[in-house]
């Protein structure tokens, strides 16, 4: 009996190990590719805003063998950057041009016809981000002015906005859905339709109708 269950759990192992290793076969629940983290939404909200001058990113380097480590940053930036500018700046047109230029450099178009280069020739990914940062990025300062200027009005209403109803605002009155729903034999009362309106016609009341 024991031998039998030794048996099962070994079987088990070895199918569950065989499900999940491989790259045929990967793991479920976990995002693929060399570098996955670049994928998810926190990431990509963290890229650099280009100024609204900019038109066209144009982004010059190889892979040479002979000057390969003038160009690890350029390679470097857009392998773990690229996603993110893009997803940062959907207006702005984003190319690549592998292996065309001896240099690494990137070329900006802005909205009057001029262009400038920023030189990579070797510089890190690091050095890289914080140079286009400097010099086409939106200051934080900015950001912030005009996300608040984005912000919709706190006077409306809707189910777009933070108050649903008018009824949510400080004196106003409720909506009738919000209030306890009255049973049938009490709602006359209320209304007053049970009232003896000509006390002289019915001194003892009117009789209600079957």
């Amino acid at each position: 009996m024991v031998l039998l269950a030794v048996q099962l759990l070994a079987r088990r192992t070895i199918g569950f190990k065989r499900a999940t290793d491989g790259a045929a076969n990967p793991m479920r629940g976990l995002l693929q590719g060399k570098n996955p983290i670049v994928r998810t939404k926190q990431y990509l909200e963290q890229g650099i805003m280009l100024r609204d001058s900019i038109q066209i990113m144009m982004i010059n380097f190889g892979n040479y063998e002979s000057n390969k480590h003038l160009h690890d940053g350029a390679r470097k930036f857009v392998e773990l950057n690229f996603s993110q500018l893009q997803y940062k700046n959907p207006d702005v047109q984003i190319l690549c041009m592998k292996d065309l230029t001896p240099t690494p450099f990137i070329t900006f178009y802005t909205d009057d016809g001029d262009k400038f280069y920023i030189d990579l020739e070797g510089k890190s990914q690091i050095e890289i981000l914080t140079r286009v940062q400097k010099i086409v990025g939106k200051p934080k300062e900015l950001i912030e002015i005009q996300s608040k200027a984005v912000e919709p009005n706190p006077a409306n209403f809707g189910r777009e906005y933070k108050r649903k109803c008018i009824c949510e605002c400080q004196s106003q009155v409720e909506c009738s859905s919000k209030n306890e729903v009255i049973p049938s034999n009490k709602k006359k009362n209320i209304t007053g339709r049970t009232r003896n309106m000509n006390p002289k016609k019915y001194p003892f009341g009117k009789e209600e109708d079957d």
